[in-house]
């Protein structure tokens, strides 16, 4: 489906479908602390050059009201969800075929 949005059970079956296929027991709101995780890191050093509070940019990606909720996804982080990212990143294409491809 080009353009459509995916629904919830689209996305929860995909997300099962490639942890089984990387044999990773993991949960798809997991993903949200992953995505958490992985914005701060990228954006840390270009916040702190630019002088902007890359949590709040963080918090408005999540969709979160209050950033004490952002904070903790951030302070609940262990090292595994950022593994299962990794582990994604490079299975991409097997797991997604074409359209899964990261650029």
């Amino acid at each position: 489906m080009n353009g459509s949005a995916i629904n919830r059970g689209c996305y929860y079956a995909a997300y099962q479908r490639a942890c089984k296929s990387l044999n990773i027991k993991s949960h798809p709101h997991q993903t949200r602390t992953t995505f958490a995780s992985f914005m701060e890191r990228t954006l840390r050093v270009y916040a702190k050059e630019n002088n902007i509070d890359h949590i709040k940019i963080i918090q408005g990606l999540l969709g979160h009201t209050n950033s004490s909720t952002t904070m903790v996804y951030l302070e609940s982080l262990d090292i595994n969800n950022v593994e299962i990212l990794s582990l994604l990143e490079q299975n991409s294409e097997t797991l997604g075929g074409e359209n899964a491809k990261i650029h």
